[in-house]
């Protein structure tokens, strides 16, 4: 079938031209009796080696037969499976790829559910190659049952599904670069923050500096939507010569500091740098909670796991990005908290981006006037009534090195590293 006939079908022919290359060529290798994933059997084998419970089970498979009997959706699933698990595999932007809502209504979640689980035999046989741990798989795999019933398809429309941006994240784990360890997942990656950290060749100490040209509000904080240009903003400039290194410092309580420091790059050596190899942390929505200690556990398990797995990948560091990076939550939440006491143990730094997540993350996605929002913990009553006086909320960043790991010592809020930041004393 062509891709003009099988978007006009689907009622997709706005999108049509994100599966314009090699649709012909795809087309014409599909089987005769369609898609073999689609096959009864092949669902309940792959539901099971996912996890899925029973009902989940029950869904997909009655989604893949009406899948199946639709020949211009078999054709979508089809080219879907060999551009992302076949000989010569693609990383497309998946937030282009169209839900087939016109031809699955309420399944049209379970679309990409089944695409992925053709990807099956694609990621086991990375994990062989690599000789993954059972434990591991079973707790990665185990994300999809996650997804379906706690992300944004689900809390949206109340059916089982994922959307096009899950299925991006989803594929992370299928390509063998997202793993799950305790509490925390964590995912090859490239550094992207906006700064570069240098560590003290004799004191061990770490400091960031601002990268040149980011705009800052006076607080420290990036520019949001809705706050740019503010008349006591500032930008940052950061120099790098063969004797020094001038730049403006990161407080690793997560804002920069409107002072420019100099240091000398005798005593100061590059510890992480834009596009360094890293692994990004992620935390899974709960339950159970974002437990302090059993996040300290999943690193510990990182340190052992990924060297000993992935010895040809490398990384530099741990980095998230996340909003319960908020740096705000140090003044609005005990010391106690999760959060909190998770903040003081990593090098925090500003992100450009507002904390919208953090609404339907702690309130609930159907939240949309705070005055209305659910109060039954310490953590929603103290953000509620920062928002209800004005506040706003961010994203925020951190970074923490394995040479600095040291779950509970705090080790980024050293006396040395606050007196640079602040200038007393000058730099380390």
């Amino acid at each position: 079938m062509n891709l003009q006939t099988t978007a006009r079908k689907l009622g997709i022919e706005d999108a049509a031209d994100v599966f314009r290359e090699d649709w012909d060529a795809i087309q014409q290798t599909l089987p005769a009796g369609g898609p073999p994933f689609l096959q009864p059997e092949q669902i309940a084998r792959d539901c099971e080696t996912v996890l899925l419970p029973a009902d989940m089970a029950q869904a997909v498979a009655a989604a893949a037969q009406r899948v199946a009997a639709n020949d211009a959706l078999s054709a979508l699933a089809w080219y879907c499976h060999c551009r992302l698990f076949g000989e010569r595999p693609v990383r497309p932007e998946f937030k282009s790829w169209p839900l087939p809502t016109h031809a699955l209504d309420r399944d049209a979640g379970l679309f990409y559910v089944l695409v992925l689980l053709s990807g099956i035999p694609s990621m086991q046989r990375i994990h062989r190659e690599r000789e993954i741990p059972a434990d591991v798989i079973r707790d990665t795999v185990a994300d999809l049952k996650r997804c379906l019933e706690t992300e944004d398809y689900f809390l949206r429309t109340g059916h089982w599904g994922i959307s096009q941006n899950i299925f991006g994240w989803l594929m992370h784990s299928w390509r063998g670069d997202l793993y799950h360890l305790g509490r925390l997942q964590f995912k090859h990656g490239p550094f992207t923050g906006r700064l570069r950290a240098f560590r003290h060749r004799r004191a061990r100490a770490v400091l960031a500096l601002a990268e040149d040209g980011v705009a800052f509000r006076a607080d420290g904080q990036m520019d949001v939507a809705g706050q740019e240009g503010a008349p006591d903003g500032w930008t940052s400039t950061l120099e790098i010569s063969d004797t020094a290194i001038a730049g403006f410092p990161i407080d690793p309580r997560g804002f920069a500091v409107h002072r420019r420091l100099r240091l000398p790059a005798s005593e100061w050596e590059p510890a992480l740098l834009p596009n360094d190899r890293i692994l990004e942390i992620h935390i899974p929505a709960g339950p159970p909670p974002m437990d302090y200690d059993a996040c300290g556990e999943s690193l510990r398990r990182a340190l052992a796991f990924f060297p000993k797995y992935f010895p040809d990948r490398p990384f530099k560091a741990f980095v998230c990005s996340s909003w319960i990076l908020d740096p705000q939550f140090e003044a609005l939440l005990k010391p106690e908290s999760n959060l909190v006491r998770f903040q003081k143990e990593v090098y925090l730094y500003p992100l450009r981006g507002g904390g919208t997540t953090m609404i339907w993350q702690v309130f609930g996605l159907r939240v949309k006037d705070i005055r209305s929002a659910p109060r039954k913990t310490s953590m929603q009553r103290a953000l509620a009534e920062h928002v209800e006086k004005g506040g706003r909320f961010r994203s925020g960043g951190c970074f923490l090195f394995p040479a600095d790991f040291n779950w509970g010592a705090q080790v980024y809020r050293t006396d040395a590293v606050r007196q640079a930041c602040a200038g007393e004393g000058g730099a380390v």
